[in-house]
């Protein structure tokens, strides 16, 4: 049986591929942002309603990516870096939704975003970077590094690699998350 973060990651960038550059942004962080709402969700109590008013209508307090992160933050589901992480995303998938002039990967406010985010995210990268390399024998002009990776394969391959690399991670959590208790659950009636 495939590991379920493995998985996560491979069906993650099988979608992404699919898409146009915007299209590549805004599906990945709308998974994302899938991923966070049900880690919430699996934190906290369950909504008495079928429709959860926290997340799922027009006016709920953490109907938007931004109130998720961080309530996710606040509550322990996720560390300072990925939230730091998630906000970054939440920015470049604002630019690729909103700008209309925006040039794809090739703007330099979204390479400096991305970098930073390789910055942030060290050890996702470095892991990246180990596999990338000693993979990369085979090639005409292996890769010694990340920013090799980047010239050979793209900015939006790299990002969808931190896309991919924080669903898994995310989804990594899931399994860690205790659900909260209702006050007073555990007292005889």
């Amino acid at each position: 049986m495939e590991d379920p973060v493995v998985r996560t990651f491979k069906e993650f960038m099988e979608i992404v591929k699919k898409e146009s550059d915007r299209g590549s942004v805004l599906v990945a962080v709308s998974m994302i942002e899938e991923i966070l709402s049900s880690l919430l969700k699996a934190r906290l109590l369950p909504s008495l309603d079928k429709t959860d008013e926290l997340f799922d209508i027009g006016y709920a307090p953490f109907s938007s990516f931004s109130a998720k992160i961080d309530l996710a933050y606040r509550i322990g589901c996720i560390n300072q870096e990925v939230r730091r992480s998630c906000h970054i995303l939440r920015k470049i998938r604002n630019d690729f939704a909103h700008a209309t002039d925006i040039k794809g990967f090739s703007n330099y406010g979204t390479q400096d975003r991305i970098t930073e985010l390789l910055k942030l995210n060290k050890e996702m990268v470095s892991s990246y970077e180990e596999l990338l390399v000693s993979k990369s024998e085979r090639l005409e002009t292996p890769i010694q590094n990340f920013n090799d990776f980047i010239d050979k394969f793209g900015w939006r391959f790299a990002l969808e690699l931190v896309f991919a690399g924080l669903a898994g991670g995310l989804k990594n959590y899931s399994f860690c998350i205790e659900p909260l208790e209702a006050a007073g659950a555990n007292k005889p009636l």
